[in-house]
């Protein structure tokens, strides 16, 4: 698949900078609602005529849910550091915090 440069650039940014790229993760937001969406009105057609288990339904959806809600805090930070983060969600900062350690060490 061809990638333009801009888009590599805000790879780029993403991976390796301190702030995220908002449009990238609005974009990436809406695409994954999108398919939320998709698989909602397919998924239960597809386990009725078993192609899919429900188990496997609800899995699928459940892994595509948390993406958005990771997303969504993506999109909370921008602009802010990312050792600058809520309290209340440790495991979030404690990678946060070892990407900057890493990204400083480099």
């Amino acid at each position: 698949m061809r990638q333009s440069r801009h888009a590599a650039a805000e790879f780029e940014t993403m991976t390796t900078g301190t702030t995220i790229n908002t449009r990238s993760a609005r974009e990436a937001h809406s695409e994954v609602m999108r398919e939320l969406g998709v698989r909602r009105r397919c998924y239960g057609r597809w386990v009725a005529d078993g192609k899919l288990s429900d188990i496997d339904a609800q899995d699928r959806l459940e892994r595509l849910e948390k993406a958005a809600e990771i997303i969504e805090k993506l999109i909370l930070l921008e602009g802010v550091p990312l050792s600058v983060v809520r309290e209340d969600d440790k495991t979030f900062a404690a990678n946060c915090a070892a990407r900057e350690r890493e990204a400083a060490a480099s």
